[in-house]
């Protein structure tokens, strides 16, 4: 069963920390696209000044359509890579949601396997109590101390979503090329400038790193001696108290204040017959709803970006429509001009022609005279 639930606990530090990585994904995919809008909407204000001044008004109107394809296209490639990062984000809580389920559902039968082997062994005690202890049972009692520390463990986790703070390791891995990973996922240099991933691979500063090497570490710190684990933990209990400084009371208080308040009023009303535990799923479901949230907040945000995609359609196609219309009037204002200046000569020719017969009827007259 340990064995089962570490397993477990290895799929829930790569989902969290794949999810960190999506989350800077999306943001990477978000500025890319926010910088080249900006970069289409510079060359058209430019473009339509320079049009401006030499008053070409059907140039200026085709830049406008070609500017909101380009547009269009990156609006297209933006929504299929958000699509894209989205669908993996929902794929990765769906399991470790599967996964923390997994666990509850393990640790519930750990605990009672743990209770059953307390009450057998109370059992056989009383029937040996006047036996002496054998060295079997000094090493049975270690045995259950280890057990013991062990579930204390695993509940800790539990209370805090079996989550083990995964990206905290991974974030010193790439410390010695002067990049650090924030606990949002972005890509930080040493002088506090944040890169793209893009950048940070061909500035060769991910070489050789393999991110998922943490994962393993907290195999080999469970494979120390428990006991000691058990002692530390509460030397560690008895001095924290004293080395509580204001910077942690702050911290507490704004990452943990109001969900904690929360619990605690709802575990005072309830008034449930295991609080800790309550409390820890209690704690765990408010997480969930808060990214279930972001996730709602996600959604919505595409469904407006797809209503403004549809609206800057509808006026592509308005813009079409008056170039057309433009280009149309031109054209029959050309055909207008053109056909009034044929009139004109027409009508120059008649009376040249009329002039020169008359010119001749003259001459015919002064030589009969």
């Amino acid at each position: 069963m340990k064995e089962n639930i570490q397993e477990r606990i290895r799929i829930v530090e790569k989902t969290e920390l794949i999810m960190n990585l999506l989350q800077y994904r999306m943001y990477e995919i978000r500025l890319r696209f926010h910088d080249e809008i900006q970069s289409i909407n510079s060359t058209e204000k430019r473009t339509q000044d320079r049009n401006d001044v030499e008053g070409n008004r059907v140039a200026g109107c085709f830049q406008i359509i070609e500017t909101e394809k380009e547009i269009a296209e990156c609006q297209n490639t933006y929504d299929a890579q958000h699509r894209c990062v989205k669908e993996q984000m929902l794929e990765a809580q769906a399991r470790y949601e599967k996964s923390v389920n997994i666990l509850d559902d393990g640790l519930e039968v750990m605990k009672k396997n743990f209770s059953n082997l307390l009450l057998l062994l109370e059992a056989e005690k009383a029937i040996m109590e006047e036996k002496q202890f054998s060295l079997e049972d000094v090493k049975n009692f270690i045995a259950m101390e280890n057990v013991e520390a062990v579930m204390e463990r695993f509940t800790e986790m539990q209370t805090e979503g079996w989550k083990t703070r995964a990206v905290d390791n991974v974030s010193d891995l790439p410390a010695t090329k002067g990049l650090k990973i924030t606990s949002t996922g972005l890509l930080v240099t040493e002088s506090g400038r944040q890169v793209t991933y893009q950048e940070a691979r061909e500035q060769k500063l991910l070489d050789n790193i393999k991110i998922f090497d943490f994962v393993y570490e907290q195999d080999k710190k469970s494979s120390n001696d428990l006991m000691s684990v058990k002692s530390a933990a509460e030397s560690k209990s008895s001095g924290d108290s004293s080395r509580m400084t204001s910077e942690d009371v702050n911290y507490l208080k704004e990452n943990l204040g109001i969900p904690l308040t929360l619990a605690l009023a709802e575990i005072t009303t309830v008034q449930p017959k295991d609080p800790i535990h309550y409390l820890g799923h209690w704690l765990f479901k408010y997480r969930y709803n808060q990214e279930m949230s972001d996730i709602q907040t996600i959604e919505i945000n595409q469904l407006c970006e797809e209503r403004d995609r549809i609206a800057r359609e509808r006026w592509h196609k308005f813009i079409e429509e008056e170039a057309r219309t433009a280009v149309i009037d031109m054209i029959l204002r050309a055909e207008e001009q053109a056909t009034r200046n044929e009139w004109i000569r027409i009508q120059r020719e008649l009376e040249e022609e009329k002039e020169h017969e008359e010119r001749l009827a003259d001459e015919a007259r002064d030589v009969f005279v």
